[in-house]
């Protein structure tokens, strides 16, 4: 990482010792060529006619200006290389970014519990929550009616997101908001992860051939992970406002700062989700 330097409206000691020795070095030169003798090789206290200094000041302060027209140019040009160098950098870090970018392919699915007649079945990985667990311990599978899950696949040009965390928060059989969060070290591209939305009641309207759920109201879906661009970010599906955004976080993790990428509103479009009671 390039640091900035700071601003001051001060000269450097340097430039002020670099001033001061570039007037006073003709004084000095003299004084050392007029007192540094003996006493009886002491001509006066001036060398040379006032004529003979004007005319050397003369070419010295010409020399010194171009000296310094050249010092400046090559200070301006080494600042303009440095910012176009430091610009360069921070785009090509920047356009790896947004080559590596991952964004999550989030649906709403209905298949049977154990996904035997599901096609993604070979690819697919389901979270198993407690109360997919306990329907798994207490009933037949093959009796199980349709069952709903969140379906998430990450798409892209990276192999592979880290440090994934996927939140849904729902209302459960009593009506009081939960919270369903995973966290993944690492997900390859073409895995799919599943998870189940399922009601810790008892079965209702069952039959002897099939075993169902009861319907649950989800309220938002959010899916966190990093990138191998280095870029931490954030789907957000949010049911109650009607709202999907893709967005992404700055150093500091802060969300009230984020960038959208993308933000768009689910009212153009109306579809149910399946297996739930929410609809838009």
């Amino acid at each position: 990482m390039i640091r900035k330097r700071r601003k001051s409206g001060r000269l450097p000691w340097q430039h002020i010792i670099g001033i001061i020795l570039a007037l006073g070095a003709p004084v000095i030169v003299n004084w050392l060529v007029g007192y540094s003798l003996p006493d009886w090789m002491y001509v006066s206290d001036v060398i040379g006619q006032n004529t003979d200094w004007l005319g050397f000041y003369g070419n010295y302060a010409g020399a010194l200006v171009g000296i310094i027209y050249a010092v400046l140019v090559a200070i301006s040009q080494a600042r303009e290389t440095r910012r176009d160098l430091q610009n360069q950098i921070q785009n090509n870090i920047e356009r790896e970014a947004v080559e590596k970018r991952m964004f999550v392919d989030f649906q709403w699915i209905n298949s049977d519990i154990d996904l035997t007649h599901n096609k993604d079945k070979d690819d697919s990985r389901i979270i198993i929550t407690k109360p997919y667990a306990y329907w798994m311990n207490k009933f037949d599978s093959s009796k199980i009616n349709l069952v709903s899950f969140g379906r998430f696949k990450f798409i892209g040009n990276s192999p592979l997101v880290f440090d994934v965390f996927f939140r849904i928060i729902y209302r459960d059989d009593f009506d009081e908001l939960q919270k369903l969060e995973y966290h993944i070290g690492e997900v390859l591209k073409e895995n799919i992860y599943l998870i189940p939305i399922i009601s810790t009641k008892d079965p209702v309207g069952s039959t002897n051939e099939t075993v169902k759920h009861a319907q649950l109201n989800v309220n938002l879906v959010e899916v966190e992970f990093k990138t191998l661009g280095d870029e931490h970010l954030i789907y957000i599906s949010d049911i109650q406002t009607k709202m999907v955004s893709f967005i992404r976080l700055d150093k500091n993790n802060d969300r009230l700062r984020a960038y959208d990428i993308m933000k768009y509103p689910m009212q153009d479009v109306s579809w149910i989700y399946p297996g739930t009671k929410q609809t838009t």
